[in-house]
């Protein structure tokens, strides 16, 4: 059975017609995932930054509340910690952020014991201790020059 010119020429247009649908298709849904990507990118970006400035600020904290005595000093340095935790908490890794609340809360708490249960105390003091590993461990940043990998290489062993 013969197809006659005009019928092959219809389908031959068909046949690329659909193709070009297809092409444009599918060119439509990797620019659409292409600008998602982006756009997920760019969120991205604009968090760490913001991510990694939070971690800097409660490393900050955490070291004053480290080295400040359990008086009336700490009061204040709590305090700082608190307003500061109610602003910036949802930018920090979830270890993070238990580790500082965990940290301010047992100053706190140091500040205002009395007793002599000396575990109770060791306990809070390593609350605070640990916080400080843990918020620069969170935010680990690449490794930026030959003498960092050869010092990294070496602390790892």
């Amino acid at each position: 059975m013969e197809i006659s010119p005009q019928i092959a020429s219809i389908i031959q247009t068909s046949i690329t017609s659909l193709v070009n649908a297809l092409v444009f298709a599918g060119g439509f849904f990797v620019s659409r995932a292409l600008e998602k990507h982006k756009v997920n990118n760019q969120l991205k970006t604009a968090a760490f930054d913001a991510r990694l400035q939070a971690h800097q600020e409660a490393y900050g904290l955490w070291r004053r509340m480290n080295s400040t005595p359990n008086d009336e000093q700490a009061y204040s340095i709590v305090k700082e910690c608190d307003e500061w935790w109610n602003n910036n908490c949802l930018y920090l890794e979830p270890d993070a952020r238990v580790a500082f609340l965990s940290a301010f809360i047992s100053k706190r708490q140091l500040a205002n014991y009395k007793g002599d249960d000396y575990p109770l105390m060791s306990h809070l003091r390593n609350q605070i201790e640990s916080a400080g590993n843990k918020i620069v461990t969170a935010i680990s940043l690449p490794i930026i020059n030959e003498q960092e990998i050869i010092d990294n290489k070496k602390s790892n062993k």
